[in-house]
């Protein structure tokens, strides 16, 4: 049974969401509050401070691919960022 885990992950950095970071051009950046993700940053974008930040769906990284697909959550994905995989509290993948 194939995880979220196991799809093809980017390369990341996490970032305190109070700080609007300057994105790397060559990586995403996952926002965090604490150690909770709140967003994800595209490679290559700057946020508009005066703008919310993008939506993402926080995921447990061990979460069957057909369980994932079959959710609430990405049936409603439209306006979504990224996907960002946790394990056990920490930010494994996007």
């Amino acid at each position: 049974m194939a995880t979220l885990r196991d799809q093809p992950l980017s390369d990341f950095v996490v970032a305190d969401a109070a700080n609007l970071p300057v994105v790397p051009p060559d990586r995403w950046i996952v926002l965090v509050e604490g150690n909770r993700p709140v967003s994800a940053i595209a490679p290559a974008t700057r946020l508009d401070p005066a703008r919310p930040v993008p939506a993402i769906i926080v995921a447990p990284a061990g979460l069957d691919v057909d369980a994932a697909l079959a959710s609430e959550a990405f049936a409603q994905a439209a306006d979504v960022s990224a996907v960002v995989l946790v394990d056990g509290g920490t930010v494994v993948g996007v």
